[in-house]
């Protein structure tokens, strides 16, 4: 059996803030300090730049989320275009939340949502 080649919704960026990756990992067997037991990641598809924020549960992805925005579109004076996530379990609250971030349009596949900004 072979992997079938990418198809043209996964092309690379070529701006930074293009498309955004995220995942939420955990939780976690042992805790870090002051109870955390998950983390969620966001990479820049075009620098491959990551941020990384614990968590204590998968609940506080949303407002990392929008922690991460204000950051990066502060910084770098443009808006993220694309967030895309695996759309793994326990993250149902933080996808449907992040559809109603203004101005997002949310697609999905079986296996990515994308959320367009």
């Amino acid at each position: 059996m072979t992997k079938q080649p990418f198809n043209k919704d996964n092309e690379r960026a070529n701006e930074l803030l293009g498309i955004i990756h995220t995942d939420v990992c955990g939780p976690f067997s042992h805790e870090a300090r002051e109870g955390y037991r998950h983390f969620i990641t966001f990479t820049d598809d075009f620098s491959r730049y990551g941020y990384v924020y614990l968590i204590r549960h998968k609940s506080e992805a949303f407002e990392r989320f929008k922690e991460f925005q204000n950051e990066v579109q502060n910084q770098l004076d443009r808006k993220i275009k694309f967030l895309r996530s695996d759309q793994g379990r326990g993250t149902e609250k933080y996808e449907k939340r992040r559809e109603n971030v203004e101005n997002a349009q949310h697609q999905s596949s079986s296996h990515l949502a994308i959320a367009k900004f």
